[in-house]
């Protein structure tokens, strides 16, 4: 959810710009000359940093804020951008968004233009607004954080990302693979805003960002704009029937009550029998020692988005 006022406008003199080296198909060097050339031309003086690890990433993102520039441009897929976005989260620095990914949900949320000098002339002539952020154990996410198959899938894809290419098919096929393997489900002990429920299934999916629900024509968007977080719950069906699932999913015929469970809440608190369990955000993943909680963190973060942008 982003808030309707924008904030006072931010003068781009003093920015730094963190480029992942492992996002996307363009070559960052030569996006940075063009990033440098911009702030010149409009008389601002921007520093750019090159992540080649993630841990770069939030290293050159607390310097940033640590030396109190005022702005700081994410250049990568929505991973790279949510690292930088859990460093700024709750300060007064400022995000700019630099769409360089393979499908950039974060981005298209906010309308930010998914060209390199498109989206950074917003530094200069967009305005910012707050945005809340989701959050899993502490860590926040931009658009969706998961346990179950997601982060299974996730493994395979960035697998075939570094032996073949990035794109959305390769995704996909990563996404069908991982379900031919399925086999195990996680039982589920759920604390909502609504009470409690026990559920087994394959795969968790909480989403805080709307337009990555309306993409998919899947229900919840109104949840997410009202404030809290859409979690979708898939029913314990076998191979075959997640692979129905993945199919009527890229179809755009997912129909609620029947595929899927959806939970709207402003909390949840997840509990298995495990100690630990691997959580997918926003394309990355890691081990989470349960229980997990899932909330929403309000106008957590301010961004750079299109001057008069309508917002939900």
């Amino acid at each position: 959810m982003l808030s309707h006022a924008p904030l006072p406008e931010i003068a781009p003199v003093r920015a730094t710009a963190i480029l992942n080296l492992g996002s996307g198909k363009q070559q960052q060097h030569a996006l940075a000359d063009t990033l440098v050339r911009l702030f010149d031309e409009r008389g601002g003086d921007l520093r750019i940093g090159f992540a080649r690890r993630g841990q770069d990433i939030y290293s050159f993102a607390r310097d940033a804020v640590a030396e109190g520039r005022p702005i700081v441009l994410a250049g990568g897929g929505d991973g790279t951008i949510s690292a930088v976005a859990s460093v700024l989260a709750n300060t007064e620095t400022a995000l700019g968004v630099l769409p360089l990914g393979t499908f950039n949900y974060f981005a298209r949320r906010l309308g930010v233009p998914l060209d390199l000098k498109g989206a950074a002339r917003l530094c200069f002539d967009g305005e910012v607004r707050q945005v809340a952020l989701g959050e899993v154990n502490g860590r926040v996410f931009l658009n969706n954080a998961s346990v179950g198959l997601y982060p299974s899938m996730l493994r395979l894809r960035e697998e075939a990302y570094r032996r073949f290419w990035r794109s959305q098919l390769l995704a996909y096929v990563a996404s069908v693979m991982t379900l031919m393997r399925a086999r195990r489900y996680v039982r589920v002990w759920m604390e909502t805003d609504h009470g409690a429920e026990e559920f087994r299934t394959p795969l968790l999916f909480a989403v805080n960002n709307s337009f990555q629900l309306e993409e998919f024509e899947l229900e919840g968007s109104e949840c997410v704009k009202d404030g809290r977080i859409a979690m979708y719950v898939l029913p314990p069906v076998g191979r075959l029937g997640l692979l129905r699932l993945g199919w009527k999913m890229v179809r755009r015929r997912l129909s609620p009550h029947e595929d899927f469970r959806l939970v709207c809440s402003k909390e949840f608190k997840v509990e298995t029998r495990r100690s630990s369990v691997a959580v997918a955000y926003d394309g990355e993943f890691e081990r989470m020692r349960t229980p997990l909680k899932f909330d929403v963190r309000e106008d957590a973060l301010r961004v750079f988005v299109p001057r008069g942008t309508e917002l939900a």
